[in-house]
């Protein structure tokens, strides 16, 4: 499998469990019941929307960027795909970026979860956060909280671990690890590729669009 289409497929995944993150770590829950209820709704949301999309694939991006908005820091994440290419950047061009990143990726992710049946992935494992953990990340002796998951789908499991970070108040997910493959990495690569090509921030990012609807695409028809 090319890596696009395993990039594609493993994103695909995170509409599954994006929602799952952001209670995780709650002291006063059980992760696998917080786990179970999340997993739940955005499944609903999931099949509620799927014969949407050849339709009205607005409306479905609308519901796609309902379950991405509340459990990713945007912002940062768009930072770190630029990687050392954001030192370059005017504040100008950093928040554009984040805004093209983020409305890019909603439609190459509502496109690339197109290539899953829903209806047969489950949630099969949550490991809790440890007491630890929390405590280092509170007095900012680690810079993220990794919360370890387990998804099924007929025979086969996926691993996933997210990175997590508070932003606002909630907790949201800065980058994730899909079966070894590091999300935020490929972006980042792809960014300084794109960067290889034009030269130059601002055409990277005035062509960032075109450049995930191409992945897109070519998820969608592989």
């Amino acid at each position: 499998m090319k890596m696009t289409q395993k990039l594609t497929r493993m994103l695909a995944l995170l509409a599954v469990v994006a929602q799952v993150s952001l209670p995780v770590v709650a002291a006063e829950q059980k992760p696998e019941t917080v786990a179970s209820q999340a997993t739940n709704q955005v499944l609903t949301v999931l099949r509620e929307n799927r014969t949407v999309f050849e339709k009205e694939p607005q409306k479905y991006y609308v519901a796609v960027e309902e379950v991405l908005d509340p459990v990713i820091a945007f912002d940062q994440v768009a930072r770190g795909v630029m990687g050392k290419y954001a030192h370059r950047a005017t504040p100008e061009q950093l928040k554009a970026f984040t805004q093209t990143f983020r409305d890019s990726l909603i439609e190459f992710y509502g496109k690339a979860v197109m290539t899953l049946d829903p209806s047969r992935l489950k949630l099969s494992r949550v490991d809790p956060v440890a007491e630890e953990q929390l405590a280092d990340y509170r007095n900012r002796k680690i810079r993220s909280i990794p919360v370890n998951l387990k998804v099924s789908s007929d025979n086969q499991e996926y691993s996933l671990s997210y990175s997590m970070i508070q932003d606002g108040g909630q907790w949201k997910a800065r980058n994730i690890i899909v079966e070894g493959i590091n999300i935020g990495v490929q972006f980042r690569n792809q960014f300084a590729s794109a960067m290889q090509q034009y030269k130059d921030v601002g055409k990277v990012i005035d062509n960032w669009s075109a450049i995930m609807k191409n992945q897109a695409d070519a998820a969608q028809g592989a």
